[in-house]
């Protein structure tokens, strides 16, 4: 979520307060409820670049991302402790994305 705090900031926009999280979340709703505060809506289809992606890797982890283009997804890498690009998983698998009006 703090990448996506970050991105919002440098676009000018004033990002919601989130709640305390961790890297395992076994319920994501509290913070999705905070992607239409932002300014996000829920879409289908092929992602566009800044679509916002909610990706469940494992049980009761969910991991946001942020799509550079449709095959690649810009996010923080806990292991690297790190921003990385990296190719979008093919299927998305799981996956709900949001962009922003």
């Amino acid at each position: 979520m703090g990448l996506v705090i970050c991105a919002l900031a440098a676009i000018g926009r004033t990002p919601p307060r989130t709640p305390h999280y961790t890297l395992r979340n076994i319920e994501a709703g509290p913070l999705l409820e905070l992607v239409p505060k932002a300014g996000f809506r829920k879409t289908c289809g092929g992602l566009e670049t800044g679509d916002l992606v909610i990706l469940k890797p494992s049980p009761g982890q969910y991991h946001l991302a942020i799509a550079e283009t449709g095959a690649r997804l810009i996010h923080a890498h806990a292991g690297l402790g790190r921003v990385v690009v990296t190719p979008a998983p093919a299927p998305l698998l799981n996956a709900e994305h949001w962009r922003l009006f």
